[in-house]
């Protein structure tokens, strides 16, 4: 059985957007190489990503013709887009994304129990959130950029208790804080 694992960057203040719901904040100017080469070693055990339909249109205006590290990892794993709205989920030159209607708590018990590898989510906040209500998020990495935002989306729309599993401070000055389910 795969684990749900929920990788999100969030500002020192909790926001995993800004005030316009914008993502400039990630380009702070943070050296993201040492994150991105465990990243990169630790997506070769991903079996599948999720998607919201907001952070795949962000994602494909990227991810299909990028040249660094991450890159080909990203491109090559098979992608689930939940979307009501979207007809489609072309990935660039890559084989295009699954598009999914029915229930996102349903669809990732399914591909939880059918994976062997880990299924990671990214960005996607409504799904994050309702994911996480329902108990199928296993495990939450917080990167946590250098920035503080004073206002914007915050990751978390109401109280939800985590406990503290692993913690590393990168060179850069990000911390990656992982969280497991809690009580």
């Amino acid at each position: 059985m795969g684990r749900l694992v929920a990788q999100q960057i969030v500002s020192v203040d909790g926001f995993a957007a800004d005030r316009d719901g914008g993502l400039e904040f990630f380009g702070d100017g943070s050296d993201w190489s040492e994150i991105d080469r465990e990243n990169d070693a630790w997506l070769g055990g991903v079996g599948r990503i999720l998607l919201g339909a907001r952070t795949y249109r962000l994602f494909v205006e990227y991810w299909p013709t990028a040249t660094e590290l991450l890159a080909r990892r990203i491109n090559t794993i098979p992608k689930t887009v939940f979307s009501s709205t979207l007809e489609e989920a072309p990935w660039g030159e890559w084989e295009p994304a699954q598009l999914e209607r029915r229930d996102p708590i349903e669809v990732v018990r399914d591909l939880r129990a059918s994976s062997d590898g880990d299924v990671v989510l990214w960005g996607s906040l409504t799904l994050f959130r309702s994911l996480l209500e329902a108990g199928q998020i296993d495990e939450v990495q917080l990167r946590v950029l250098p920035v503080a935002l004073g206002e914007g989306t915050p990751l978390f729309d109401r109280p939800a208790r985590l406990v503290l599993h692993e913690a590393t401070v990168y060179a850069a000055g990000i911390p990656v804080l992982s969280y497991g389910p809690g009580d």
